[in-house]
């Protein structure tokens, strides 16, 4: 019987940026943040490419998402060198995670990185967002 896992990262409303595509994304990544947590404490061999292949692509996109908001919205934003430098030593991280032999400490680095990223770095960068006049939408 496959096993639950534990402390997993399920979303709360503390995450709430207030930017609602970045919220829906973070929505999904906890998701698929939660579902990986399941397959990596069931995954015998421990394989890390299989259970993490979807995860890493849809962080990639959601990633890709902050940076395009960043570079459009906010070229000039102090804290921008620094979000992206977040996202960098989190891919350095993810690459090197085959190497590493300790499911918990996978399961530890994703659940604690992502909680923390989204409550200081995307709540930061959310509020800058908010914080820039509305936008008249052309059509």
């Amino acid at each position: 019987m496959p096993k639950q896992a534990s402390s997993l990262s399920t979303w709360k409303d503390d995450y709430i940026t207030g930017i609602k595509v970045m919220d829906e994304d973070h929505r999904q990544l906890f998701r698929l943040l939660d579902k990986s947590l399941v397959e990596l404490e069931n995954d015998r061999n421990w394989n890390v490419g299989a259970w993490q292949k979807e995860f890493n692509r849809y962080a990639a996109q959601h990633f890709l998402l902050e940076e395009s908001l960043m570079e459009e919205s906010l070229p000039d934003w102090p804290e921008r060198a620094g979000h992206l430098r977040e996202h960098r030593w989190y891919w350095e991280w993810v690459m090197g995670m085959h190497t590493r032999q300790d499911r918990e400490e996978v399961a530890s680095f994703l659940r604690s990185w992502w909680s923390r990223h989204v409550l200081v770095w995307d709540k930061r960068l959310g509020q800058a967002l908010r914080a820039l006049p509305p936008r008249i939408e052309l059509r």
